[in-house]
């Protein structure tokens, strides 16, 4: 069952809303089906996910079109950031500037909804928040192309009196 699976089937999130409100039924159940379906398991337990969902939830409100829009934006720029056959590092770090990503925008909408009735302080507190926001996205970018850098591979072969380098 994949994560849209999860998130388009009724009962399993009717028994995730009931569990969220401590139902033990509920709760129960959802073992049940955990237990059936491995793989909710570690859907459940995805927090990276349950971050990035809850990020979309504050950004876009109960409007469900926006918030499909930003999951498949984030989804593609995921993608694009892991790379073709990411290891488990790469993923990490694409899900964590994607999360990175999503906060930098959200608490500059947040800035911007602000704008015009801020007193000084508080502006100072919107711009420290958006600044620490950056650094964070930035500095996962500059983890991932260091990781990256430390993959490549590079050989150095003596021929003679020639060096070749090949770099990979």
């Amino acid at each position: 069952m994949s994560t849209a699976l999860v998130e388009q089937n009724d009962a399993i999130n009717a028994l995730l809303r009931r569990a969220d409100r401590g139902d033990r039924r509920a709760i129960d159940a959802l073992r049940g089906e955990c237990e059936a379906v491995p793989e909710l398991w570690r859907e459940f337990g995805n927090i990276a996910r349950q971050v990035r969902l809850k990020l979309i939830g504050q950004i876009c409100g109960k409007n469900d079109v926006v918030g499909e829009a930003v999951s498949r934006e984030v989804a593609a720029l995921r993608r694009v950031w892991a790379g073709e056959d990411p290891t488990p590092l790469e993923t990490a770090l694409a899900e964590r500037i994607a999360t990175n990503w999503l906060n930098l925008h959200y608490v500059e909408a947040k800035y911007l909804q602000a704008l015009g009735e801020l007193t000084y302080e508080d502006d100072t507190w919107h711009c420290r928040r958006i600044e620490q926001a950056e650094r964070r996205y930035l500095r996962a970018i500059r983890e991932l192309a260091q990781v990256r850098k430390i993959q490549q591979v590079t050989v150095q072969v003596n021929v003679g009196e020639k060096q070749i380098i090949i770099a990979g």
